[in-house]
């Protein structure tokens, strides 16, 4: 409760202030209206002209704080939460790829949606606990004012009902943490349902072991934590109100014995005031889940955000990285970096990488899988950071966030697993309009695929379509240097051809450098250069051979 509101301040604390303040004028109204009815109770003549004005005047006021509260908090509520989005995407963004592959799709995507919406059901919840809290307050210093010795009694029942509902509420807040945990697996296997429908059709034994053994245990414990985290606020609640109602009695059927100076109007007064209490304390107890999964929420958010580093800035306001005009060299000396091996356990180093590319260079990277191809692709695109050694660019090396960011503008890839974009997002389309309808008919998509009004008609193609429209969008970038990541792996033989002899002739005649990595041997002897990676090493880095003939 505290955390959230100390992170609403941090947001505005104009908005903050007014949805407290209007809050708590609510609640005093609401105590405002319980006196005067009680006193209303108490008159044997007609309410005086006075008491009516008072009545309709506390119930007015009651109705504009309450809806003034809660427009103010749902402004704040609705902008603090798109901040927090647009804040965690930026993070997301600016985080080191390695960093991000460690966390997972699947968490990060629970982050930006369960945890945000848990804080967001919270928020809009505060303007009830402002009121509540108030009439709690003003209604205990009523009742001193009615006969101050009772209180002491409701104040200590009161005690020892907050003590047992934030002792089970500890434990609720364990049971809600396991339960984040499980929704983070939860989404990982809801990912593995949706991308892998068609192999666990096919599949009755897979598809049964799929249900059955991952998917099931996993909603069944996500379910069991959620269950016990609202079974011990459950608990703490049904607790707290057998406590007050108890009070209650002691109050009306033993308080005339113990204090016969109390009179039947004060008794009276108690027991309304009390039973009235019944509605904001259990309202403030049965938001104790809600608050339980929002403190869960943030905790993971900052732990989140704190766990990132910056790899480039991402602000709004922070200028584009400029693209360097010309270059002449690029090296790599001495590059290492720590990976998961595919046929290993524990972690494999890639390197040291020595390695030179000049403009107008086409390099086929080749190498069996596992011997790190990939890997060496995102160090030389600066995607991961080399853990020692340096890349140079034109004698000068990639440092720090900014010189690195500017080193990314020099490359185009399609990686094995691209994604692709409905939009040219990022491409001015004084530039790229005009261009396109020739690139599709090039790509042979233009009977499948439409460009209008600066989208794609559609995406739902083959995946080796798909991967003409990455390189669609690659051409279209015309950057210095491209690198294809088995981009020729599910293509048909003859656009294969086209894309060897044809497409990649062509950006080295016009001064690109372009790094090819593939296993299509009968097209080696197209490469400038060879290199061949083993075991996470270069084996070898030669000029290529002339072809065997072609059958």
């Amino acid at each position: 409760m505290l955390t959230l509101l100390a992170f609403l301040t941090r947001q505005s604390r104009p908005r903050m202030a007014l949805a407290a303040a209007t809050g708590m004028l609510a609640g005093l109204c609401s105590t405002g209206l319980l006196a005067t009815i009680q006193q209303a109770l108490g008159r044997t003549a007609p309410p005086e002209v006075l008491l009516l004005a008072t009545f309709l005047g506390l119930c007015l006021t009651l109705a504009v704080a309450r809806m003034a509260a809660e427009i103010a908090l749902s402004q704040l509520t609705q902008q603090a939460v798109l901040d927090l989005r647009m804040q965690l995407s930026r993070q997301i963004l600016s985080a080191p790829l390695a960093e991000l592959e460690r966390h997972g799709s699947a968490h990060l995507l629970a982050v930006l949606n369960s945890d945000v919406t848990a804080i967001s059901n919270a928020m809009a919840r505060l303007p009830i606990i402002f009121s509540y809290v108030t009439i709690l307050v003003s209604c205990m210093a009523y009742l001193a004012w009615l006969y101050w010795p009772a209180v002491i009694g409701a104040l200590v029942v009161m005690g020892l009902g907050i003590l047992v509902f934030m002792s089970l509420g500890r434990r609720a807040q364990t049971r809600f943490d396991a339960a984040r945990m499980y929704e983070d697996r939860l989404f990982e296997h809801l990912g593995a349902l949706t991308r892998g429908t068609k192999e666990l059709k096919l599949h009755q034994p897979r598809r049964r072991a799929f249900l059955e053994n991952i998917l099931e245990p996993t909603i069944q414990a996500f379910r069991r934590s959620k269950v016990e985290a609202h079974g011990h606020f459950a608990v703490a609640a049904s607790t707290g109100q057998l406590m007050f109602f108890l009070l209650i009695g002691v109050l009306v059927l033993v308080l005339p014995h113990m204090a016969p100076s109390a009179t039947s109007g004060v008794r009276t007064g108690y027991a309304l005031v009390l039973l009235y209490l019944v509605i904001p304390l259990d309202g403030l107890t049965s938001m104790g889940p809600i608050m339980g999964a929002a403190a869960t929420a943030l905790e993971r958010i900052s732990g989140l955000s704190r766990g990132f580093e910056r790899d480039l800035d991402l602000a709004p306001g922070a200028h584009a990285p400029a693209r360097p005009s010309a270059w002449q060299l690029l090296e790599l000396e001495g590059v290492t970096h720590r990976y998961r091996h595919e046929r290993e356990d524990g972690e494999f180093t890639l390197g040291p990488i020595d390695l030179q590319l000049r403009p107008g260079e086409l390099v086929f990277l080749i190498g069996g899988n596992g011997s790190g191809k990939t890997t060496l692709a995102k160090l030389l695109v600066g995607l991961y950071r080399p853990e020692s050694g340096r890349i140079l660019i034109d004698s000068q090396p990639v440092a720090d966030d900014a010189g690195r960011e500017t080193y990314r503008q020099l490359f185009t890839v399609v990686f094995s697993d691209f994604f692709l974009f409905e939009t040219m997002l990022g491409l001015d389309p004084a530039h790229v309009d005009s261009r396109i309808p020739a690139y599709l008919h090039t790509l042979q998509l233009e009977h499948k695929v439409r460009y209008q009004n600066g989208s794609l008609s559609t995406l739902d193609l083959s995946g080796g379509q798909r991967k003409r429209l990455a390189l669609l969008t690659a051409l279209l970038e015309d950057r210095p240097i491209y690198l294809f990541d088995e981009w020729a792996a599910d293509q048909d033989p003859a656009y294969k051809q086209v894309f060897y002899t044809e497409l990649l002739p062509e950006l080295r005649a016009r001064g690109k450098t372009v790094v090819v990595i593939s296993h299509d041997d009968r097209y080696f002897h197209l490469a400038d250069r060879l290199i061949k990676m083993t075991d996470g090493r270069i084996e070898r880095d030669e000029r290529a051979s002339v072809p065997p003939p072609l059958p």
